[in-house]
C-alpha cells in the first residue's frame, strides 16, 4: 500500500512539474495573439505597431493613450469607441464584429 501512495506522489510530482513547460508560448505565437487582438479590436487604418489609441475613456471622462486590453473593455463593455483621428476629430468604432 505504501508503495501505492509514493507512486502516486511522485507522478502527480512529475506531472506538477511538466505543466509549466506546456504552458510557455514562443515569440511567435505571442505575436500572433497580438496580431488577432490588433484585428479585432483596432479601428481599420489607426493605431501604432504597439496596438495602442488615442480614445476617449467614459470612465475617467478623459482622452488618453489605450492599449489593447483597453480596447477590448470599452468594446466588450460599450459595443464600440470614440478615437481621435488624425484630423483631430472623434470618430465612433462600432466592434460589432469583433471576436477574440
Amino acid at each position: 500500500m505504501r508503495g501505492h501512495i509514493v507512486l502516486v506522489l511522485v507522478v502527480a510530482l512529475m506531472l506538477f512539474a511538466a505543466a509549466p513547460a506546456f504552458a510557455e508560448h514562443t515569440m511567435e505565437h505571442v505575436q500572433q495573439e497580438r496580431q488577432s487582438l490588433m484585428d479585432a479590436y483596432l479601428a481599420p487604418g489607426y493605431g501604432n505597431e504597439l496596438g495602442q489609441l488615442v480614445v476617449y475613456d467614459p470612465i475617467f471622462d478623459e482622452t488618453h493613450l489605450m492599449g489593447l486590453y483597453g480596447l477590448a473593455a470599452l468594446c466588450q463593455n460599450y459595443g464600440g469607441y470614440y478615437f481621435v483621428a488624425e484630423d483631430g476629430y472623434y470618430y465612433w468604432h462600432d466592434c460589432a464584429g469583433a471576436q477574440h
